[in-house]
């Protein structure tokens, strides 16, 4: 979840020596005597710190910025996602070193636990642990985007890591993204593995912009040109593919087809995924009961609007908002309304809007929205109580789990039988 920076907030929840360390990395405020620095009074450092040039602050507070983003629970979660890949045994089938690897994370793991708080855990990752910072903190920016778009059947295979696969990768989406739009001459990917996952990171060149920034202490419109990215996340295990791309959903199924055609180097594009992701049409039952899982942090859910679209008219829609908390099953009263003209049986749901409320360490809850877009969009992120979230949806039936091959009736099977007995032998 969001939380808001300041740079004295920062000073304030983060340790004195660990400041020290920071700065005497840096070679700055080496005459601050930081065993003096009261939690309640950081006047000291602040004036110190504004006697910095505009560069030495620039800089260290683009560091402070991301140590503050990984203080927090998914923030160590990702830490350790990494220190899993760093601290893998070269060859997993050699129990020795299977062994010493997971010796070697159990250790780096407690060092972690054992400081007081996320703010440290972040602090000396960054200072001790260089190696695992970048991955990090793309594992943590990946969690905290939303609105992701998932596709569940693609081929069960290992996806290409290799540096000729990524340049193909970046070349195919320049190409479509100059044909389209004109925009993408430049690009940059990386792939990152994570459990059972594998991140891919594209960076592509987007229209120019100009924005008025503060150089030198005068506000100067700048003209600069700023990256798209575009996260693939792979499971083979599970044949999934999720894609955030802001601003591109119109190029979801085009960058679908490019990622397995050159990642899975799969022949063909995919055809339109033919099982939704989301499955939206329970919701409109009044006796629909959400499924929230034990241990979550989860108390109640509710749907606050729904969205009917006609299965035989184009773009008719039907848009249902119901009212504040009070009356959680407000939107069920507004669709007996409208079906008291009749029933509805050729609109399904389209969209729905979900509230969850949700306990905190502090007395009053907090409420979450939830949008979904059949057949495969979902504003929720991957981190934090959204993880609980989308466990929750996935027990509910919102989100079905992978259907499993029924086997053949025993009748069909006697009957295959008695016709491949009965039919002639191939000359």
């Amino acid at each position: 979840m969001s939380r808001n920076y300041s740079i004295q907030s920062f000073f304030r929840q983060m340790p004195n020596n660990l400041l020290a360390r920071y700065f005497s990395t840096r070679g700055l405020l080496a005459d601050f005597d930081f065993t003096t620095l009261k939690k309640r009074n950081f006047d000291a450092l602040m004036l110190a710190w504004g006697k910095l040039t505009d560069d030495q602050r620039l800089s260290a507070e683009g560091d402070f910025r991301e140590i503050f983003d990984m203080s927090c629970e998914n923030g160590l979660r990702s830490i350790i996602d990494e220190a899993k890949y760093h601290l893998a045994a070269p060859q997993q089938d050699n129990c020795a070193d299977a062994a010493t690897s997971t010796l070697a994370l159990a250790a780096f793991s407690a060092k972690l636990l054992a400081l007081p708080g996320y703010f440290e855990r972040a602090m000396v990752t960054f200072l001790d642990h260089q190696n695992l910072w970048s991955g990090a903190t793309q594992f943590h920016h990946a969690d905290s985007l939303r609105y992701w778009r998932k596709r569940k059947d693609l081929p069960k295979v290992a996806p290409a890591v290799d540096p000729d696969s990524l340049q193909r990768l970046e070349a195919e989406i320049r190409a479509y993204f100059m044909d389209t739009e004109w925009r993408g001459r430049y690009s940059r990917s990386e792939v990152l593995r994570r459990g059972d996952h594998e991140y891919y990171f594209v960076y592509l060149e987007d229209h120019p912009r100009k924005d008025p920034e503060w150089l030198a202490g005068e506000l100067t419109p700048r003209r600069h040109i700023p990256a798209t990215e575009i996260v693939f996340v792979y499971n083979s295990k599970e044949g999934t593919l999720d894609i955030n791309a802001r601003g591109l959903s119109k190029a979801a199924q085009s960058l679908q087809d490019i990622f397995t055609l050159v990642i899975l180097n799969n022949g063909s594009p995919l055809a339109p995924s033919a099982d939704p992701v989301y499955d939206l049409n329970p919701l409109r039952r009044r006796d629909f009961a959400f499924v929230i899982p034990l241990g979550s942090r989860i108390e109640a859910v509710w749907v606050r609007k729904l969205t009917l679209a006609s299965t035989s008219v184009a773009h008719n829609q039907l848009t249902l908002q119901s009212g504040g908390r009070r009356n959680p099953l407000g939107i069920y009263d507004l669709l007996a309304e409208v079906e008291a003209n009749g029933p509805l049986p050729n609109y399904k749901v389209s969209h729905a809007e979900l509230v969850a409320q949700v306990s905190t360490p502090k007395r009053r809850p907090k409420f979450v929205s939830v949008r979904i877009a059949s057949p495969s969009s979902c504003s929720l992120q991957h981190e934090d109580v959204d993880r609980e979230l989308r466990a929750m949806l996935q027990a509910s039936g919102i989100e079905p789990r992978e259907r499993q091959k029924r086997p053949a009736p025993r009748a069909a099977l006697a009957a295959e039988s008695a016709t491949a007995e009965t039919a002639p032998a191939a000359s």
